[in-house]
């Protein structure tokens, strides 16, 4: 459930949290404290948390999700997903001015205020403007060799062109500062587990093929991507991973929040 307790408190930030999901039962990694709002996410499966004023009185309460869903769409129509046994999730809940802590279980999270950028850490590919009003998109590599960062750059250059043609994204092309990380992988591809015998590539998100006996499919080590981008860019809103390895396919992940996150963005020259 999700309380409707929201409507008579201002949002300045939200509560990022970023979960691990084992067997259905859930632990958090990590919360935190980002700017911008965001809509209270729909009702998951799972425990409730519960977020509190300094005095301890409870200002909302949301239904976490317990399972890990990734997605594929294959080139000739349709497509396939899978529920992992174990992942990592990220939920964004709304986090008014007067919050200051949320209780999961028992445990009683004090998110950590926002963090600033780490310096040359990631590259920006396009600077719209400051990140609490523009919607913050990190692009990753996996499989890309030392060698290779060259081509991972110009592999996201031409993507970027690309997605900023086709519209809606087009028309708001000013509303998206976008990020490359460059972190080089040991070895050049991606791990096939859907051949027999594996192909098993030492990269740096450990991406593979064959995720939850789906061909098609790719899962990434969430743990290391997600890593990644907080230390690279904490306030982002999207994450892509580019795999460096010829053979189409692709992963999705099912609904976790929109891709608006439902955050009031200030345009140029107009207030929200």
């Amino acid at each position: 459930m999700i309380a409707l307790l929201l409507s008579s408190f201002a949002f300045a930030e939200s509560l990022r949290l970023t979960l691990d999901v084992h067997d259905g039962t859930i632990s958090v990694v990590e919360a935190q404290r980002v700017p911008g709002s965001v809509q209270a996410p729909p009702a998951g499966d799972g425990p409730s948390l519960t977020v509190h004023d300094a005095v301890g009185r409870t200002i909302s309460e949301v239904t976490l999700p317990t399972t890990a869903h990734r997605s594929v769409i294959f080139p000739d129509g349709g497509g396939a997903s899978a529920t992992l046994t174990r992942g990592q999730i990220v939920v964004e809940i709304p986090w008014p001015e007067s919050a200051h802590h949320a209780v999961l279980g028992g445990r009683t999270l004090t998110p950590n205020p926002p963090a600033p950028p780490a310096p040359g850490v990631a590259v920006a590919v396009q600077s719209a403007g400051p990140s609490e009003e523009r919607l913050d998109l990190v692009f990753l590599g996996d499989g890309y060799a030392e060698s290779e960062l060259d081509t991972f750059a110009a592999d996201v250059d031409r993507i970027v062109a690309y997605v900023l043609q086709v519209e809606p994204y087009g028309a708001y092309t000013g509303l998206f500062n976008i990020w490359r990380v460059d972190q080089a992988s040991n070895e050049s591809g991606a791990s096939h587990y859907e051949q027999s015998p594996a192909e098993v590539r030492d990269t740096a998100y450990g991406c593979y093929y064959g995720c939850g006996g789906i061909d098609r499919l790719i899962c990434c080590d969430d743990s290391a991507v997600l890593s990644e981008v907080r230390a690279a860019v904490p306030g982002y809103d999207g994450v892509m991973v580019l795999v460096n390895d010829p053979t189409y396919r692709g992963l999705g992940r099912l609904r976790v929040r929109h891709v608006l996150h439902g955050r009031p963005l200030r345009l140029p020259g107009r207030r929200a």
